[in-house]
């Protein structure tokens, strides 16, 4: 959009040398905003993740078992050239049952929507509506694992470490990401893997990559990572 471009024209011209603080939400987003902005003050730029609030946070003893059928989730906007949604459909329906999937999109291209309105799956379920953001937590208890299926066909979900990869983990989630996506590489663990989309192994070889018992990691969340920047704001 024009009044986009006009915008980004005078806050690169004005705000980026008024600003004493810049923030991108990885280290690799940060030190790219900085190879194309060399002159700005690197004490002007931090690292500020995007976390759920702490009200998310639920008992780690909560944490759903893993039992067959396996229940994944994918919350967020959608579409069959930039996501891995057809590739993982297909998946689910060839494990006959012991995989269930439940998807709660509403931002999609209309063949995306055709799609999966057509699906004809007793394992998939379509929530076209989405879900409002305050009502995550309650519904995203009853799954097992957190899908992100982005193909990361640009720089900025390439080195992207997603909204959605927090909000599983506060949830007690595992999370299963796309192997494009070297923004969320830093958070491989016991609960977060990655894997190639286009050639998924079988259904055991899936959950043997996860520890369902491990426990998340307290940090992630937004009253932890913000005290930096309220601390800066106030200290003058």
């Amino acid at each position: 959009m024009k009044v986009v471009k006009l915008y980004h024209k005078y806050e690169k011209s004005h705000l980026f040398k008024a600003a004493d603080w810049i923030s991108q939400t990885n280290n690799k987003r940060l030190e790219l905003f900085h190879e194309d902005h060399p002159n700005i003050e690197s004490s002007n730029l931090k690292v500020l993740a995007n976390y759920p609030p702490k009200s998310w946070a639920v008992n780690p003893d909560k944490r759903i078992r893993h039992t067959f059928p396996l229940k994944f989730v994918y919350v967020g906007s959608l579409s069959l050239q930039d996501t891995y949604i057809k590739e993982f459909c297909d998946w689910v329906n060839s494990q006959e049952g012991n995989a269930l999937l439940d998807i709660y999109a509403y931002n999609l291209h209309e063949d995306t929507v055709q799609y999966l309105s057509n699906l004809n799956s007793s394992y998939i379920t379509f929530f076209r509506d989405g879900i409002e953001y305050d009502n995550i937590p309650a519904i995203l208890l009853g799954y097992d694992i957190g899908l992100i299926l982005y193909k990361a066909k640009t720089d900025n979900y390439k080195f992207n470490a997603s909204n959605k990869l927090f909000e599983y983990l506060a949830l007690n989630l595992c999370v299963m990401y796309s192997d494009k996506m070297l923004g969320v590489k830093p958070y491989d663990s016991g609960l977060v893997q990655s894997f190639n989309f286009s050639d998924l192994p079988d259904l055991n070889d899936v959950t043997n990559r996860f520890n369902f018992e491990l426990r998340k990691k307290e940090e992630y969340f937004a009253e932890n990572e913000y005290d930096k920047l309220y601390l800066a704001m106030i200290k003058d």
